[in-house]
């Protein structure tokens, strides 16, 4: 519902690790359709996903994980683009991120207990 909210100009920036969770595909394809950029992050270069998004972001390819049970390298990778991403975002709006960043820490250290 929120992606119907969105205005030409906006980004949606997805997350599916296989590119095929139909929620996703089906939010994406929404944005798309009302112009919007759409930027996904998945681990699979050809997906429903990647078919619609206009900027696909990858990380680790699934064969990597072939000796363990766990999405350890996929988290860690989708984890660090997104950090690497937060970061850039917040040193081009450096002046603007840092206010916002202040109002968030100051409400949220209002909600703390002091003892």
């Amino acid at each position: 519902m929120k992606v119907a909210l969105l205005n030409k100009g906006d980004v949606l920036f997805v997350i599916s690790s296989s590119g095929r969770t139909k929620e996703i595909v089906d939010c994406a394809q929404l944005a798309k359709n009302n112009h919007i950029t759409v930027i996904s992050l998945s681990d699979f270069a050809i997906s429903a996903l990647t078919k619609v998004s206009d900027i696909n972001l990858f990380t680790t390819p699934r064969n990597t994980n072939m000796f363990l049970n766990i999405d350890m390298p996929l988290i860690i990778g989708q984890i660090t683009l997104i950090d690497i991403l937060y970061s850039c975002c917040f040193a081009q709006n450096s002046e603007m991120a840092s206010e916002l960043y202040g109002k968030t820490k100051a409400s949220a250290d209002s909600e703390k207990m002091q003892y």
